[in-house]
């Protein structure tokens, strides 16, 4: 016996084949999606890339590089959350002309220097401050009323110029007045 379907019935069929067939291909990742390699893979191949251009980086870039590395790692090792956390705060890695470590560290230095010629008598002052006590609560002291009266910039290359005084002449006063570089020399 031979059994004829109803044109609404083939219909009906078709349609949900054809439903069933669009709900499984939304469901079911493309083959891209699939061939795309784990995060981990991904992650592994930088590494190695940056490893072999490493291998060509002179001294200060190489320093420069493991700078950037260790804050990535420290950032890394508290886990997602914190990894997250710091994209969201910060994420920087000191990198691009004038950003990276050692270019900040020479400009900071100048900074210093220009401070201790074009400021010698307020850095003289503030060397000597840095002996009246302990020299974190000095220093912090010192850095907010150098940042005030100068701005951050300035103030605190004053800071930095009248703390290294302080360091190498005793008493921050000029080393031919400074008792304790006398008994040393």
């Amino acid at each position: 016996m031979s059994e004829t379907i109803p044109r609404r019935a083939a219909l009906r069929t078709g349609t949900l084949a054809a439903l069933a067939s669009g709900l499984l291909a939304s469901v079911t990742p493309p083959a891209a999606a699939a061939a795309d390699p784990p995060p981990i893979d991904r992650a592994e191949d930088l590494l190695l890339a940056i490893r072999d251009v490493a291998a060509r980086l002179d001294s200060r870039d190489a320093s420069n590089l493991s700078h950037s590395l260790d804050i990535l790692t420290d950032a890394l090792a508290g886990g997602p959350e914190r990894y997250a956390a710091w994209l969201a705060e910060d994420g920087c890695l000191d990198t691009g002309s004038g950003q990276r470590v050692l270019d900040q560290i020479g400009a900071q230095e100048e900074a210093e220097r220009r401070a201790a010629v074009t400021h010698a008598p307020v850095v003289a002052k503030y060397a000597a401050v840095y002996h009246t006590g302990e020299i974190e609560r000095v220093g912090t002291t010192i850095h907010a009323e150098l940042t005030e009266t100068y701005g951050e910039q300035l103030g605190s290359a004053i800071n930095s110029a009248a703390f290294t005084l302080s360091q190498r002449h005793h008493d921050g006063a000029d080393p031919a007045r400074c008792a304790r570089c006398l008994e040393d020399s």
